[in-house]
């Protein structure tokens, strides 16, 4: 067993395991039972039609699409959604399988991704390409919304499934931390959606796993090649989730013998700042066909209230951080939920201490290998890790705090809503590299604990893992 968890073997673990959970994860979670699944459903869908420039109908920003993709997205939506007793079956899944879908009749919808990058649907908007070419061979070219949301759903389970798998061969240190982190039943969750926030996830993974292999391997260098992928991934974030920025500030870690000299320095980093801002400015060409855009029949008050949240930020400049301190404090035991194990619509649970169980798993794992580390971390590292994650924390509570808290709770609240432990999931590992300590190493007791632990950490994993697909059963299915 020792033998297997070796960090060689991490990453083929992480993918056998991710692929099994996962897409036992994707088959039980109902259709369209994953937060916002039918906005970004429908937005990879017109991608897969070759249609990338949403409309201006009214004010409002939209594509017309398929009848058939309405109904199902509303009968599915609401179907369980905040009611335990309801279930699904597979038999009527099946059925409309196999009943026929014209999709001739098309209608104007204004939904919420409509004017998202394209970018990050471009993986579903495949799974659906590659739906459509199976159903028109094995069923004559009728293939239902569900059949391809199943496609979509597994064309992002593979990417991330891959992406976080060569994150964790690249790191040199973490590797069982991000393994953890990787298959959490809410990171699988989201994994194995149609949302881009599997997306999120894997880049943030292969990220820092780049940037770690820069600071610690001394015999990776910095080439064109992995400059790419992170500026790549930084227009990304830039363009869609701006907050998870912050991570990249650790690449000013790099030690300075990976450059020749200080012109070389700065050829490189002028060489990724041009490839970022000329990669956002790709991103923002399809913008420029559309005027006068809003985003919903709230749009306006949307714009309206957001000024005046910011006034009133500008006349009381601690307002925001009182306003984190009440929220989260106030409703830690649903971030936590959120964060590690909650299912369907936000609406389906499983016991509080399964959660703290499996953070606290994570926690643990990160002190056993920070402690077992054969690298020097300085610690302005360490502090740079937390404040990195810290920045990113606060940028997702800031967001809403500007944008969904004054609709809901309104202007100068000291309560920020619509945060969910979800977007603190990319780089959730970050933050243990602060306990490195060779001190629990030197104590005999304490050693033998820490590969004892080793050793099992997987296995009670696992448990937390069947424990929560046994919940999803129950919850929508018996």
């Amino acid at each position: 067993m020792k033998k297997i968890l070796d960090d060689k073997n991490i990453s083929k673990i992480f993918v056998i395991s991710a692929l099994f959970f996962g897409f036992i994860i994707m088959m039980l979670i109902p259709p369209f039972q994953v937060p916002d699944e039918a906005q970004h459903f429908e937005k990879a869908y017109v991608i897969s039609q070759g249609k990338f420039n949403p409309e201006n109908q009214d004010g409002k920003i939209g594509f017309y699409i398929p009848s058939e993709i309405v109904t199902a997205v509303d009968e599915y939506t609401h179907k369980v959604f905040g009611n335990r007793d309801e279930k699904i079956s597979y038999s009527s899944i099946i059925l409309d399988d196999r009943l026929p879908k014209d999709y001739v009749d098309y209608q104007f919808v204004n939904f919420s991704t409509a004017s998202s990058n394209n970018a990050v649907h471009i993986i579903p908007a495949i799974g659906i390409l590659s739906g459509k070419v199976v159903a028109k061979i094995t069923q004559g070219g009728h293939a239902s919304v569900v059949y391809l949301l199943y496609f979509a759903r597994f064309a992002n389970l593979m990417m991330y499934v891959i992406l976080v798998g060569l994150a964790i061969k690249l790191s040199p240190i973490l590797k069982k931390t991000m393994l953890l982190v990787g298959i959490m039943p809410q990171s699988l969750f989201m994994g194995a959606s149609v949302s881009y926030d599997s997306l999120m996830i894997a880049m943030s993974f292969v990220s820092l796993g780049i940037i770690f292999k820069l600071i610690f391997d001394e015999h990776y260098k910095l080439n064109i090649k992995n400059m790419l992928i992170l500026a790549l991934f930084a227009v990304i974030y830039l363009v869609s989730k701006p907050i998870y920025l912050p991570l990249f500030l650790l690449l000013f870690f790099i030690p300075k013998n990976k450059f020749n000299d200080t012109k070389h320095f700065m050829k490189m980093a002028g060489i990724f700042a041009l490839m970022i801002l000329g990669g956002y400015i790709l991103t923002r060409i399809p913008g420029y066909f559309i005027k006068n855009v809003t985003t919903g029949v709230k749009s306006g008050n949307i714009v309206s209230l957001t000024g005046q949240q910011i006034a009133y930020l500008k006349a009381h400049p601690l307002a925001f951080f009182k306003a984190v301190y009440v929220s989260f404090f106030g409703n830690l035991p649903y971030y936590i939920s959120t964060t590690v194990a909650t299912f369907g619509l936000i609406d389906t649970y499983v016991p509080q201490f399964i959660c703290y169980l499996y953070l606290l798993l994570i926690i643990v794992t990160g002190i056993v290998e920070m402690s077992n580390c054969q690298y020097e971390i300085p610690w302005q590292l360490r502090i740079s890790s937390v404040l990195c994650y810290i920045i990113s924390f606060l940028g997702i509570f800031f967001a809403m705090y500007l944008t969904w808290a004054p609709q809901e709770v309104g202007v100068g609240s000291d309560l920020i809503t619509g945060v969910q432990g979800r977007y603190f999931i990319p780089a959730l590992f970050l933050p243990v590299i602060v306990f490195k300590n060779s001190l629990l190493r030197k104590n005999k007791y304490i050693n033998s604990i820490m590969e004892l632990y080793n050793t099992y950490f997987i296995a009670l994993a696992y448990a937390i893992l069947t424990v929560c697909v046994m919940f999803i059963v129950i919850r929508f299915w018996i």
